[in-house]
C-alpha cells in the first residue's frame, strides 16, 4: 500500500514553507521570451547584431578567393598557404576559454566592443601586406573577434521568440557577407587589377544588454550539461569545417580540376555562399515547422546527395550547381544546433555552454580547411570532395547522436515514468502508516461494520463508473474499512496518500505515492540534468495525473478494471484558499473524467459535511457513503466477544447497558473500551474529555466580556440557543435538527459548518444536525442543567448586544466628526423635575438637538 511514512510526514510538516514563502512558489514563474521587437531598443540590437555577422561571413568567405593569389605573391605552397585558415584556431581557442568570462563581466556590450575592435586590428595589419607569418598571426585576432561575437548573439537571440526564423536571418547575414567578399575580392583582383589587400581596406571600413550564466566548468564537465555541450561542439565543427573548406576550396577545385577560368571560378564561391545565405532564410522559416531533429536529417542527406554530383559528375556547370544547392541544405545547420542546444540546456548555462560550442565549431573553420590543404598537396586538390562527404557523414552522425540518441531516451523515460506509477499499484512493500491505525491482535478484535462488502467492492475495482466520497464523523471507522479492504487484496492496483492543506505537501505525497518525480520530462533528459520544472506546484500534480492516466488506460486493458486512488482526509484541503480551491476542482474534475471511461476510481474521504457540500456542486458520478456509528447490537456483541477472549470474563448486561448509555455506538470509543481493563472508567473519561473540548470551544464569557472576545463569542452563544433543543432528549439518542432551523437559530448560515469542523455537532448526508457523539450530547445536557446558566447566557446576549450598540454609535460618531461636526453635552431638568442629558449636534450649516 504506497501512502506516507509517518515520519516522513512530521518532517514535512516541520520543513512546509512560511505562507507568504508558499505564496510565492505557487504563483507560475514562467519567464516570456524577448522579442525582436519589445523592448523598443532590441530593434537597433537586432541590427548591430546583423551587421556584426554579415563582417564575420565575409571574413570567413575571403579566404578562399585570395589563396591563389596569397600562393603566387608570397611564393607558397598548398600546406604553408593553409595556414590562414589554421591560424584563427588560436583566436577561436581563446575566445572558448575567455567568452564566458568576459560575457559575465563586460556583458554583451563588452563583447560589442572587443569583437568589431579585433576585427579591425586584424585588417589594419592585412592592409599593410605585411611577411607571410605576420599575416598569420594577424588572423588569430579576427578568430577571437568571431568566436566572441559568435557565441554572444547565438545564445541571445536563440533564447528570443521566433528564435529559428530570428536565427536563420542572422545567419543569412553571415552567408550574405560571405556572398559579398568572393565577388568583390575576386572582381579587385581579376577586373580592376589590384592587389590581393586591397580588399582589406574595404574590411577596414566595416567594423561597427547582459543575463547571468552558469559557468563554463559546469557546462563542460559537470553531468549531463557537458554531454550536450561537447556533442553541439564537435556537431559545429564538422558543419563550420565542412562549409569554410568547401567555400574556401571550390575557387581553387573549379579553377584546377573543372578547369574553369578564374572570374567564373571565383563566382562558384559566391554561389555556394548566396545558397549559404538563402538557406537560412527559406529554411530558417520551415525548420520549426518540421522540427530540428527532422529538419538536421533531411538537410543532411540532401547536402550529401550534392556533393556526390559535385565529385562525380565532371562538368563545370553541374558542379556549380550542384555546390549553390549544397550551401543551401548546409546553411539551416548552425541555427538549428543552437535552437537544440537551449532546448536541452538550462538557461544558466546557455552563454558559457553555445558560446563554448560555437567557438569550437569556429576552430572547424581553421582545423579542416588546414588539413585540407595538407592533403591536397601531397594528393592534390581533387581530394575536396571525398573528404567533404565522408566530413558531412560524421557531421550526420553527431548529430544523429545528439538528437535520436536524446529521442530514445526520452521514449524510454516517459516509458520508465509509467513503469513506475504501475509498480505503485503493484509489486510493491507497504510503508503505510494506516497499517499501526489498529494494534497487532485487530484480526481478534475487528468490528465488521455493514458498510465493509461495499467497500471491498470498491477497493477491488468492482464498483467502475463512479467515484466515492465516504464521509461521516472522525472514529467511525472509514480509514479501518478501507485499509482491510486493501490489506485482503495485498494493496494491490490501490493507492492510498493523506491529503495536506499545504499544497507543495500534498504535492510531495501524491509524488511519493505514484513514485512520480517532478522533473522536467523533456527530450534532453538524457544530455542535460533533469532540473526541476519551472511552473506551479499545481502544474506538477497536473501532469502526475496526465501520467496516472495513461497508466489507467493500459491497466484496464490488460486487467478489465480500474485502478484505484484513494485520498484520506481531504476536508484539510481548505476551500477558503485560492490554491485549495483550484486543487480540490483539479481532483474532482479528473475523478469525473476516470469515473466515466472507467479508467480509475477515486476515492475521498472527509470527517466534514463541508466537503459534501462543496463537491455536490458540480457532481454527476460522484456516489456519497455517510459512515455513521454502529449499531447497539454489534457494538454489544463485539465487546463482550473481546472480552472474552481477552480477560476470559463476560460483561455483565447492566456494564454494557450503562456502556451504551455514557459513550453510545461510536467505533473509536468502543475500540477504546474494549481494551481497558476498568470498563467504566474509561468511559468516564471519555465523556469528561468531550465535555472539556466542549467547553473549550463553546463556551461563554458573561457580562465582563471584553470586546475582543465579540465574533468568538456570537458563534458560541448562538450554537448555545440551538444546544438547549439538543439537549433535552436522553443521552443515548442523538436528536437531530434540519440544518435550516439550526442556521435559523443560529441566525447565521455558516456556523453549523464550523462547528462541525470543531467535531461539536454532525451533519449527515440528509443534513439533518445533531451532536456529534453520545458523550457530546451528554456534555450538553449536563451543562445545559447547571444552575445559573440562564442567567449566564442572558448577560451574555446584554452584553453582546452592549458592544454590537457602542460599534454603531461609535461608526456614527466618527462619521459625524470627519465632515466637521460638533457636539454639544449639558444638563437640564424637564417639566417634572427630571433631570435630562442634552446632546446636540451642529453640523457646520446646519444645527440638531436632542435630549433623554
Amino acid at each position: 500500500m504506497a501512502t506516507n511514512n509517518p515520519d516522513l510526514d512530521s518532517a514535512l510538516a516541520q520543513q512546509s514553507p512560511t505562507p507568504e514563502k508558499s505564496a510565492q512558489q505557487s504563483k507560475p514563474v514562467f519567464k516570456e521570451a524577448e522579442r525582436w521587437n519589445h523592448p523598443r531598443s532590441n530593434i537597433l540590437k537586432m541590427l548591430a547584431t546583423f551587421w556584426s555577422f554579415l563582417v564575420m561571413g565575409a571574413n570567413d568567405a575571403a579566404y578562399g578567393p585570395l589563396i591563389p593569389y596569397l600562393e603566387n605573391y608570397y611564393n607558397l605552397s598548398y600546406t604553408i598557404v593553409s595556414l590562414v585558415f589554421l591560424s584563427p584556431l588560436g583566436g577561436y581557442t581563446l575566445a572558448a576559454l575567455l567568452n564566458n568570462k568576459i560575457h559575465t563581466t563586460l556583458g554583451r556590450r563588452g563583447v560589442a566592443w572587443i569583437s568589431p575592435g579585433c576585427h579591425l586590428l586584424a585588417y589594419i595589419v592585412n592592409c599593410v601586406h605585411p611577411p607571410y607569418p605576420v599575416l598569420v598571426v594577424s588572423f588569430i585576432f579576427a578568430g577571437f573577434g568571431n568566436g566572441l561575437a559568435d557565441s554572444a548573439w547565438n545564445a541571445w537571440i536563440g533564447n528570443m521568440a521566433n528564435a529559428n526564423e530570428l536565427l536563420g536571418l542572422l545567419h543569412g547575414l553571415y552567408g550574405i557577407g560571405a556572398v559579398l567578399s568572393p565577388l568583390i575580392a575576386t572582381s579587385l583582383i581579376t577586373e580592376a587589377k589590384v592587389p590581393w589587400y586591397y580588399f582589406y581596406y574595404i574590411m577596414e571600413a566595416t567594423p561597427q544588454g547582459d543575463d547571468p550564466a552558469g559557468g563554463l566548468r559546469q557546462a563542460l564537465f559537470t553531468k549531463r550539461s557537458a554531454r550536450v555541450t561537447w556533442i553541439c561542439a564537435f556537431f559545429l565543427l564538422g558543419y563550420v569545417g565542412i562549409e569554410v573548406a568547401l567555400g574556401g576550396w571550390i575557387v581553387t577545385f573549379m579553377m584546377r580540376v573543372r578547369h574553369g577560368e578564374d572570374f567564373a571560378s571565383g563566382m562558384v564561391a559566391t554561389g555556394f555562399w548566396l545558397g549559404i545565405a538563402c538557406g537560412r532564410v527559406v529554411l530558417g522559416f520551415i525548420t520549426p515547422r518540421i522540427g530540428e531533429k527532422m529538419a538536421i536529417i533531411v538537410y543532411s542527406l540532401f547536402a550529401i546527395a550534392c556533393g556526390l554530383i559535385l565529385w562525380l559528375v565532371p562538368n563545370f556547370y553541374a558542379s556549380a550547381v550542384a555546390v549553390s544547392f549544397q550551401g543551401f541544405f548546409l546553411g539551416p545547420f548552425f541555427p538549428a544546433a543552437v535552437i537544440v542546444a537551449t532546448k536541452l540546456l538550462p538557461r544558466a548555462l546557455h552563454v558559457s555552454a553555445i558560446g563554448f560550442a560555437a567557438a569550437f565549431g569556429g576552430g572547424g573553420a581553421a582545423v579542416l580547411p588546414f588539413v585540407v590543404g595538407a592533403i591536397a598537396q601531397a594528393r592534390g586538390v581533387q581530394v575536396l570532395q571525398p573528404f567533404i562527404i565522408g566530413l558531412s557523414a560524421t557531421t550526420l552522425v553527431t548529430g544523429l547522436i545528439l538528437i535520436l540518441g536524446g529521442y530514445t531516451y526520452h521514449v524510454y523515460y516517459q516509458n520508465s515514468v509509467l513503469s513506475k506509477i504501475q509498480n505503485a499499484f503493484y509489486n510493491k512493500v507497504s510503508n503505510s502508516n494506516h497499517d499501526s491505525d489498529t494494534p497487532r491482535n485487530t484480526e481478534k478484535f475487528y468490528i465488521q461494520r455493514p458498510e465493509q462488502p461495499l467497500i471491498d467492492e470498491i477497493v477491488r475495482g468492482n464498483e467502475a463508473g463512479h467515484y466515492w466520497l465516504i464521509f461521516g464523523e472522525k472514529g467511525t471507522g472509514k480509514t479501518s474499512m478501507l485499509v482491510h479492504a486493501m490489506r485482503d487484496i495485498h494493496g494491490q492496483g490501490v493507492v492510498l496518500l493523506d491529503a495536506h492543506d499545504d499544497i507543495d505537501v500534498f504535492r510531495l505525497r501524491l509524488g511519493r505515492a505514484l513514485d512520480f518525480a517532478y522533473s522536467e520530462d523533456y527530450l534532453g533528459g538524457w544530455l542535460s540534468n533533469r532540473e526541476p520544472r519551472d511552473g506551479t506546484a499545481l502544474l506538477d500534480i497536473e501532469r502526475a495525473m496526465n501520467s496516472l492516466e495513461k497508466v489507467a488506460i493500459r491497466h484496464r486493458e490488460t486487467h478489465g478494471r480500474p485502478l484505484v486512488l484513494v485520498i484520506n482526509d481531504i476536508h484539510h484541503i481548505q476551500d477558503d484558499t485560492e490554491n485549495g480551491r483550484r486543487l480540490l476542482t483539479l481532483l474532482q474534475q479528473r475523478a469525473e473524467s476516470w469515473a466515466a471511461g472507467e479508467l480509475l476510481t477515486v476515492v475521498f474521504t472527509s470527517d466534514e459535511y463541508r466537503t459534501s457540500d462543496l463537491l455536490r456542486l458540480h457532481a454527476a458520478r460522484m456516489n456519497v457513503l455517510n459512515v455513521r456509528d454502529i449499531t447497539v447490537d454489534l457494538a454489544v456483541q463485539s465487546l463482550k466477544e473481546y472480552w472474552l477472549h481477552a480477560f476470559w470474563e463476560e460483561v455483565p448486561v447492566e456494564t454494557l447497558e450503562r456502556i451504551y448509555s455514557m459513550v453510545g455506538e461510536r467505533l473509536s470509543f468502543v475500540d477504546e473500551i474494549a481494551k481497558s481493563r476498568d470498563i467504566l472508567k474509561t468511559c468516564e473519561s471519555i465523556c469528561e474529555r468531550e465535555r472539556r473540548w466542549f467547553l473549550k470551544k463553546c463556551w461563554i464569557l458573561g457580562k465582563n466580556m471584553h470586546e475582543g472576545a465579540k465574533e468568538q463569542q456570537e458563534y458560541c452563544h448562538r450554537h448555545w440557543l440551538s444546544k438547549r433543543r439538543i439537549s433535552k432528549s436522553p443521552n443515548s439518542e442523538l436528536p437531530g435538527i434540519p440544518l435550516h432551523k439550526a442556521q435559523e437559530m443560529m441566525t447565521r448560515a455558516d456556523l453549523p459548518e464550523k462547528l462541525n469542523q470543531m467535531n461539536i455537532i454532525s451533519i449527515d448526508d440528509n443534513d439533518i444536525v445533531t451532536a456529534s457523539s453520545v458523550p457530546m450530547q451528554s456534555a450538553f445536557r449536563a451543562v445545559c442543567s447547571e444552575d445559573g446558566i440562564k442567567k449566564k447566557l442572558k448577560a451574555t446576549t446584554d452584553r453582546l448586544n452592549e458592544i454590537e450598540s457602542l460599534e454603531r454609535t461609535t461608526e456614527i460618531t466618527m462619521k459625524d466628526l470627519v465632515n466637521d461636526g460638533q457636539y454639544e453635552i449639558s444638563k437640564e431638568r424637564g417639566i417634572r423635575g427630571e433631570k435630562n442629558i442634552r446632546i446636540s449636534y451642529r453640523k457646520p450649516l446646519s444645527y440638531s438637538s436632542w435630549s433623554w
